[in-house]
């Protein structure tokens, strides 16, 4: 699990805490959970349950990964759904949470000073590494054939990583994730393909342009406050090898459907 997966665990911690009083800590694997903490029960079917009182409770955070959680008739949100399992009251609108040092803030502030009161932020690399060749839906020269003309009418702002290349004709700035974030929070708008920005984008209550394509379950990762797009249709892909129907559709999407979408947003004068 990414970053971006973490910030989507949040609400799911925050409530355990808050439901037993206790603090608590993510973990990978299920027998590290039951060894260390046997009063400690994991149970897709049963949420968790704490059979004493315990200062801390561990969470797995790859368990509600699991293809025994994950159905094909559950049509909830991620977020909603990791609640679900634990038996947690559902979010009204899915979101994660997200907390910024004082210091976070004020080296991100000093970059938003020499910036447009309305600039909109573009992040064209996220899940490039992900392991699966079909993750991205839209290359990095689609990315530039959707800023293309945009940039002279509006300041956009690239996020990205040391070394990779830039999009023509606009800024970049290298941050940590946590600047990206509190960046994406001071920004009007944010353009990007599915992933950790785009549950950052959410917790910080961005209004954002999300493109999707079908390697993912579109329902369980889509946000709703959020406008989303897809590239295709052969809904949840997941292959870890090359895909022919992903690769045509992300060959084949008109990029003037996000630029449109851009401009459709755009609601200061």
């Amino acid at each position: 699990m990414g970053l971006g997966g973490s910030i989507c665990w949040m609400p799911t911690i925050t409530a355990i805490a808050k439901k037993f009083n206790s603090k608590v800590f993510l973990t990978d694997g299920v027998n590290c959970i039951t060894e260390r903490h046997p009063e400690i029960t994991l149970d897709p079917k049963k949420g968790v349950h704490l059979d004493r009182k315990s200062d801390v409770i561990p969470v797995n955070k790859s368990f509600t990964s699991s293809r025994e959680i994950f159905k094909d008739d559950i049509f909830d949100h991620i977020i909603n759904h990791y609640l679900n399992c634990f038996q947690l009251p559902k979010l009204k609108v899915p979101k994660g949470e997200l907390y910024f040092t004082n210091a976070e803030c004020e080296a991100v502030e000093k970059i938003r000073k020499t910036l447009s009161s309305n600039f909109i932020t573009i992040e064209p690399y996220h899940n490039v590494g992900s392991g699966s060749p079909n993750r991205n839906p839209l290359s990095f020269e689609k990315y530039n054939q959707i800023i293309k003309g945009l940039s002279k009418e509006l300041e956009i702002v690239q996020l990205s990583h040391p070394n990779l290349p830039v999009l023509d004709s606009i800024p970049v700035f290298n941050l940590n994730f946590m600047g990206v974030c509190y960046l994406l929070k001071l920004s009007s708008l944010f353009i990007g393909n599915e992933g950790g920005f785009q549950n950052a984008a959410a917790a910080v209550d961005t209004k954002s342009i999300i493109v999707f394509n079908s390697y993912l379950k579109f329902q369980y990762y889509a946000y709703p406050q959020h406008i989303n797009i897809t590239t295709g249709n052969h809904d949840g892909c997941g292959q870890r090898i090359f895909c022919e129907e992903c690769e045509k559709e992300r060959q084949m999407f008109d990029t003037n459907i996000v630029k449109d979408a851009i401009l459709n947003a755009i609601t200061w004068n």
